[in-house]
């Protein structure tokens, strides 16, 4: 069979991550597959081997999978593909009702989701039986042979890691602005704990500053324990390295996820995860065994237009304090999840297990 995946495998983002190696998944899984994607200047020199070979491939009209919203899956539903598919990457407890429409659509065979939390935002938001036979989902995937536990030189202070982006200041989906409030307000300076964020400057817009983010935060920046905040680009082969193994635990209080792909990276490098019990990354991480969940409250989303009548999760700021303080005072068993976190990737979460849950939806078209 010909696949064609629709979105871009350059940029830096989570949904580039996610095209790039689904598609090596599928090859790898005997498919024909093609990228139908925007490629830059000397884009070959930015691709590796496998990634190379997909991308000099003719785009195929057979089989057509759009990650992308659904507004926008007309634009390749005029081409009149043999077959196609939707992957809805989607957050909030809802989907905009003017979506339904487009997931209706006679012509979209199947709806990919990468999580039961965006499957369960269809459900809350329309019955019709005919959209919701048409929902598999296809969760996303981790490369453990590069996300592994590596020795590097790290703080020899006790260290909480995070790597998202923070586009939005207070109201941003990724939550840091929650995590720097907790953690300067529950650890002070001479405690020996730090914490470490990486900002994926991809989602963030041109004029973004985060000395004004760190200014809009209400806490005392001066008296809590240490952080340190990376901005720099960095490869996605060198991140593991500069990032998760440089910590001993991961940090992420989202407001809402349609997987949380960082978090299931940071798995495979032996961090247990302090997240939201809200979002995608609910589906592996399970708490008390690779994880703990943070209490929440599910707020409308007032700042962005496209998610007008949806709410995310706020995360409850005294619970995240005392998950956190939890895993300080509590480094063995903070170790003993991380090895049970990095098992449950491998058996579960690998790019290959994504691949063989896009092939049960495939082989039923």
């Amino acid at each position: 069979m010909k696949v064609c995946l629709i979105g871009d495998v350059f940029g830096q983002s989570g949904y580039s991550t996610h095209v790039r190696f689904m598609a090596e998944a599928l090859d790898d899984l005997g498919y024909d597959v093609s990228v139908d994607c925007n490629k830059p200047q000397n884009w070959e020199l930015q691709s590796p081997d496998k990634l190379f070979s997909i991308l000099q491939r003719e785009v195929s009209n057979e089989t057509v999978v759009y990650i992308g919203l659904p507004p926008f899956w007309s634009l390749k539903i005029a081409d009149k593909p043999n077959h196609f598919i939707g992957f809805l990457i989607w957050e909030g407890n809802t989907i905009p009702e003017y979506w339904i429409e487009h997931l209706a659509d006679e012509r979209v065979d199947q709806i990919w989701v990468a999580s039961s939390n965006t499957k369960q935002a269809i459900q809350n938001t329309t019955t019709d039986e005919k959209i919701l036979n048409k929902i598999y989902i296809v969760p996303e995937g981790v490369d453990t042979g590069l996300f592994k536990r590596n020795v590097v030189q790290r703080h020899a202070n006790f260290t909480f890691v995070c790597n998202k982006g923070w586009a939005e200041g207070a109201n941003d989906r990724g939550g840091v602005q929650y995590l720097v409030k907790a953690f300067k307000e529950e650890f002070k300076k001479e405690e020996p704990v730090l914490l470490q964020v990486k900002i994926n400057k991809s989602y963030c817009p041109p004029n973004w500053n985060i000395s004004n983010e760190l200014n809009n935060i209400n806490t005392d920046m001066v008296n809590g324990a240490d952080m340190i905040i990376a901005l720099d680009n960095i490869q996605y082969k060198g991140i593991p390295d500069a990032v998760y193994n440089r910590g001993d635990c991961f940090v992420c209080p989202t407001r809402g996820e349609a997987f949380g792909l960082t978090m299931a990276e940071a798995m495979a490098c032996e961090l247990p995860v302090i997240t939201t019990n809200f979002g995608g990354q609910t589906d592996f991480i399970k708490d008390g065994e690779t994880g703990l969940l943070v209490d929440f409250k599910l707020e409308e989303v007032r700042h962005n237009i496209l998610y007008e009548g949806i709410q995310w999760a706020t995360p409850d700021i005294q619970d995240l304090r005392k998950k956190m303080r939890w895993a300080f005072d509590n480094k063995d068993k903070i170790k003993e999840m991380g090895l049970k976190a990095r098992e449950y990737v491998v058996v579960n979460l690998q790019w290959k297990h994504a691949g063989l849950k896009a092939k049960e939806a495939l082989d039923k078209l």
